[in-house]
């Protein structure tokens, strides 16, 4: 575990999450999965592969939709330093989206957080303290459906892909999905 104090980069994704927050003149604790952990889903990796890491700051795509989600498990309205965290005890905060987050220090395992383990920890920006992750804070059923989620911009390349191979009905369903979740967040 790396401990640093000044704030840089915590990648293109971690950027744009601590800057959705807005001004770093109140103090909040931010969760931020590392930059490989948003490639592990599909959404981000899409926007990675594709050079368009900056579409996740558009308010009208899913993947800005995502990351406001992310933002609200992953952000504690108080500093929370890993040092002042007592070793070997768990204390647990509410986040803003009033999911609990469970911190502990752990000999041998460094800061975990909701058993993550922070891999860059006490970062500051203005008032802001960040932790960088091997994992998301969010609740089980946000998961589920990140982990299933397809960037809609790629519907074509989607529609194409299953017609290659012949699935038209999964085509139907998937494209009923897509359009489900774009009602549901109007």
């Amino acid at each position: 575990m790396e401990s640093a104090t000044n704030y840089r980069s915590v990648g293109v994704f971690g950027d744009a999450m601590i800057e959705m927050l807005g001004p770093t003149d109140v103090p909040f604790t931010i969760f931020v999965p590392s930059h490989a952990t948003f490639l592990d889903v599909p959404i981000f990796r899409n926007l990675e592969e594709k050079g368009k890491q900056a579409d996740v700051l558009k308010t009208d795509s899913d993947s800005y939709i995502i990351m406001s989600h992310l933002l609200s498990f992953g952000t504690v309205p108080k500093s929370i330093l890993s040092k002042l965290i007592p070793v070997g005890q768990e204390v647990v905060y509410e986040s803003l989206s009033g999911s609990l987050v469970s911190v502990t220090r752990v000999p041998g395992r460094g800061f975990l957080v909701n058993n993550l383990t922070c891999m860059v920890t006490d970062l500051h920006i203005g008032q802001f303290v960040i932790h960088v992750l091997n994992g998301f804070v969010m609740d089980s059923e946000f998961q589920q459906s990140l982990l299933q989620t397809t960037d809609s911009s790629n519907e074509e390349d989607i529609d194409e892909e299953a017609e290659k191979q012949g699935l038209n009905e999964e085509e139907e369903e998937v494209e009923n999905v897509i359009e489900q979740k774009h009602q549901s967040h109007d």
